[in-house]
């Protein structure tokens, strides 16, 4: 009924190593590919023209940056403290747990 047509081949033979292989990865080209792009746009760019370093300095990117304490704080939705406040909040903190530890010892 059924006949073999010829015999079975169980292995076969390995595909060779190449360096072009890794290159044409997805994921070497999603790291490099933005690279290159990054570094050849800033060849064109002329940093040495004083209207671009004009520009770029005044931008101030320091100043308008929050930091991450005030992110935080807004996003949690609670009002940030003065320095009055801070320092009261802190030695109250810190006479908590020196009143908490004479308790303690005695």
């Amino acid at each position: 009924m059924f006949e073999s047509v010829g015999r079975k081949r169980y292995f076969h033979e390995r595909e060779e190593f190449t360096v072009i292989d890794i290159l044409r990865s997805r994921m070497v080209l999603m790291m490099f590919l933005p690279m290159v792009i990054l570094f050849t746009a800033l060849k064109f760019l002329d940093l040495d023209d004083p209207e671009v370093k004009q520009d770029l300095n005044s931008l101030n990117l320091k100043e308008r940056l929050p930091e991450l304490s005030e992110l935080i704080v807004k996003l949690t939705g609670k009002k940030p403290l003065d320095a009055k406040q801070r320092t009261k909040e802190i030695t109250k903190s810190q006479g908590e747990v020196l009143l908490g530890d004479e308790n303690a010892t005695t």
